[in-house]
């Protein structure tokens, strides 16, 4: 790769933030998977309850990860932004149907070329950004629910934790498919690109040739 450059992509603090998260969801999965289970493995209710309580806990640690996320979408520009994040406009658009397009070629042919976050991928972030908040907002109301009910009997109280606990449920379906599914896909572009794509979000660079860069700079005098 004499030609290509590494190209500084994403910030520090942004990068802080992604690993944060990736950390507390790679501890919340199999959590909540021995939660579900855990009266099919006869796992005693006092051990349980250590289990949901550390649950809980990463998942308050989870939520504020999610919440500075959140907040650098609105409050930075660059690759930290929604609008690199969130597909918005014509040219990104038109790399998202590149990208399904070179998906369905088996990955043969250029790759389209972008310089921040895939704006097809943008699509799946979105919705996890959504899914995400759901968790950290359903996961919360449950614990609140059960502190404020504990000892004592509230119907409404009791059948809003049980919505909470519905949505955190189908919350937690899609963010397994999103996790798999980022994965298999980073590896996919990685192995067959070779853009440094994996470890971007280590080193906040990716690898880009000249003529890339030039393509890129000419974009942004654009205004693409």
């Amino acid at each position: 790769m004499s030609n290509y450059h590494p190209t500084l992509v994403y910030h520090w603090f942004l990068r802080v933030v992604h690993w944060a998260i990736a950390g507390a969801v790679a501890l919340l999965l199999p959590l909540g998977i021995l939660i579900a289970v855990a009266d099919d493995l006869k796992v005693p209710e006092a051990n349980a309850d250590v289990v949901v309580g550390i649950h809980a806990a990463i998942g308050f640690f989870f939520a504020s990860a999610i919440l500075i996320r959140v907040i650098l979408l609105f409050a930075w520009g660059d690759t930290s932004g929604w609008r690199d994040v969130a597909p918005h406009t014509r040219a990104q658009f038109n790399i998202a149907r590149d990208t399904i397009k070179y998906y369905l070629k088996g990955f043969r042919g250029g790759p389209p070329l972008y310089y921040g976050h895939n704006p097809f991928a943008g699509i799946v972030y979105t919705a996890f950004f959504f899914f995400a908040l759901t968790q950290a907002a359903s996961g919360i109301t449950m614990v609140v629910v059960h502190l404020l009910t504990e000892g004592g009997g509230n119907k409404a109280a009791k059948a809003y934790a049980d919505a909470a606990f519905i949505a955190h449920d189908v919350g937690a379906l899609f963010v397994i498919f999103y996790v798999f599914a980022h994965l298999g896909a980073l590896a996919l572009h990685d192995i067959v690109e070779r853009r440094g794509l994996a470890s971007s979000m280590i080193s906040g660079c990716k690898f880009f040739n000249d003529e890339e860069l030039k393509e890129l700079e000419a974009r942004k005098g654009r205004g693409r």
